[in-house]
């Protein structure tokens, strides 16, 4: 194709001697397509045995996002695909991965690329399309299929245990070398029994293939084992007692004898399927770990809804999707080779339990950390108020300030360290700062507090009671304004006891002299007081002076008459 032909930005990227990256930022899906198809239709002119890296930049996270269009990814990977490119996770940059390309997802600079390692021209460089036998149109270049044909026993063996660890994909290879292999094969022999001629095509597959039959062998023999081994998935043990049982049944409608082995061979999974094989781990799994655990906390800032978030949080929210857009992708990509998608799923289900047990619950104890910390203060000085404010819940302390006192205070102190304790993580992630305003609070109290503790003692001095105490209760007053709640010491909250009982008597006293003024005054005059007070001295002192005086007059009587009695 002619260099003036084609789209400017494909020409830089064919004339392209080094590893490079092109940014697609800002094209639209049509210009996208063109530039790949241009640049990748043809080989590139490369020196003998060198390969180079083009990159290409098709998204970005969210600040840079709206720049790519969203298809970019698709369009590029589909427009390489009909180049004749194949997806390969594990290319690099050598000769052998020419004619692949690879999706990856760059988290330091937020980017997400597609890295492709160009076919290099006849006589140029090692392509492996070149360097081996021409393969056939049966079977695509670099393809599963024909990476299984040309392989060696070595090679298959080696592919076998690394690329395909499951029964499952075991049995998938199976299936496929059954379907892209032996069945054309067997066929090409056919006709050649019969003294019929292969094409061109036909002629090169048949030649390609190395030793299908004991491949095939070797996958059985494979599947065996892990049967065997009892190294079976839960889907997998049912998948087999499904097709054991089909299997049975399938013989007794038949009225056949079922066969030994085929019991033996269901006794043999159902013991397996008692305690089956754990799903293996994920390819990506400690990224994907690590993910996990930076998104564990964004979550929970998320359904925090209308609360208001610091900045540092705002921040951090923000940066939630890309983690999740990143998780996908790392999950994607960890599917292994022919894995059906119920095996796929179960993995990615136990990979997520696991993972949120244990994120989890280093997230809850954290969590439940903060509360008991914030909870246990609260309550032990709520205890404090308590022992100190008991007393005083139906009097008024002089100078106590406004409205429900501190015990109201300590009412709403209390409601406020309950809502934490119906809280979430992001509750107990903001408890340091209610802690703080609750400190601020607890001031106040104090300090209110100690203006009806200078009063009451005020009051205690007016009406002649001892001073010892008020004395006390000032000086601890004092000690108290200056230190913090958290320091306060046990004798100080004694004090506080004592100045308070005083200030409780010292109100109480006049109250009671009121009331009782209050009665006399009710109850008509100077005559009731006096009958009153004749009623106090018959009671107080006549009644038990008589009843002294008539218990020692038979004591008196009754010992004359027992000694009489002895004499």
């Amino acid at each position: 194709m002619p260099k003036e032909e084609i789209h400017g930005l494909a020409a830089t990227i064919r004339s392209a001697t080094s590893s490079e990256t092109f940014d697609l930022g800002g094209l639209p899906s049509t210009t996208i397509s063109q530039v790949v198809n241009d640049a990748f239709s043809g080989d590139f002119e490369l020196d003998s045995g060198e390969m180079i890296r083009i990159t290409l930049v098709v998204g970005a996270g969210k600040g840079n996002r709206a720049k790519y269009d969203p298809a970019a990814l698709k369009i590029v990977t589909t427009s390489l695909t009909a180049s004749g490119y194949v997806e390969d996770r594990g290319a690099s940059c050598v000769v052998e991965s020419a004619g692949c390309f690879k999706f990856q997802h760059d988290t330091g600079k937020n980017l997400k690329t597609v890295v492709v390692f160009p076919k290099i021209a006849k006589g140029k460089g090692a392509n492996p399309t070149e360097s081996m036998p021409a393969s056939s149109s049966l079977l695509p270049p670099n393809s599963l299929e024909y990476k299984i044909a040309v392989s060696t026993l070595s090679l298959f063996t080696n592919m076998l245990k690394f690329k395909f660890p499951s029964w499952s994909q075991k049995r998938a290879l199976m299936m496929l070398i059954d379907e892209a292999l032996v069945e054309p094969l067997d066929k090409f022999d056919a006709i050649l029994m019969r003294g019929g001629l292969l094409s061109e095509d036909e002629n090169m597959l048949y030649e390609q293939c190395i030793s299908v039959s004991e491949k095939k062998a070797l996958v059985k023999d494979g599947m065996s084992h892990q049967v065997q081994d009892g190294k079976l998935t839960s889907s997998e043990v049912n998948f087999l007692l499904d097709q054991v049982g089909a299997r049975m049944e399938e013989l007794k409608s038949s009225k056949k004898a079922i066969p030994q082995s085929l019991q033996e061979r269901q006794t043999k999974l159902q013991s397996i399927a008692k305690d089956p094989m754990s799903p293996l781990p994920l390819k990506h799994h400690a990224a994907l770990g690590k993910l996990w655990k930076q998104a564990a906390p964004l979550v929970y800032l998320k359904a925090t809804g209308g609360k208001l978030l610091s900045p540092a949080e705002t921040k951090k929210r923000g940066q939630l999707d890309d983690i999740l857009y990143e998780i996908a992708e790392l999950e994607e990509s960890s599917r292994g080779l022919l894995e059906d998608d119920e095996s796929y799923q179960e993995r990615i289900q136990s990979y997520r339990r696991d993972l949120q047990q244990k994120y989890g619950k280093i997230s809850s104890e954290k969590g439940s950390s903060k509360k008991k910390a914030v909870i246990g203060g609260s309550s032990s000085s709520s205890k404090g108020k308590q022992s100190a404010w008991s007393s005083t819940t139906k009097f008024h302390t002089p100078n106590h300030g406004a409205k429900g006192g501190a015990w109201s205070a300590g009412k709403k102190k209390k409601n406020k360290v309950g809502s934490l304790n119906k809280g979430d993580l992001f509750g107990a992630m903001m408890a340091d700062s209610d802690s703080d305003s609750e400190e601020d609070g607890d001031e106040s109290v104090e300090k209110r507090a100690d203006v009806g503790s200078q009063s009451a003692a005020k009051s205690l001095s007016t009406n002649s009671q001892p001073s010892t105490e008020s004395t006390t209760g000032g000086g601890g007053s004092s000690k108290r304004k200056k230190k913090k709640k958290k320091t306060k010491s046990k004798t100080t909250q004694y004090d506080d006891d004592k100045v308070l009982d005083a200030a409780v008597a010292a109100n109480h006293a006049p109250s009671k002299k009121e009331e009782d003024k209050n009665e006399l005054q009710q109850s008509g005059g100077n005559g009731l007081v006096i009958l009153s007070f004749l009623l106090s001295v018959i009671t107080e002192w006549i009644i038990p002076f008589v009843l002294a005086l008539l218990v020692w007059l038979a004591e008196l009587l009754f010992g004359k008459s027992k000694k009489k009695k002895k004499a």
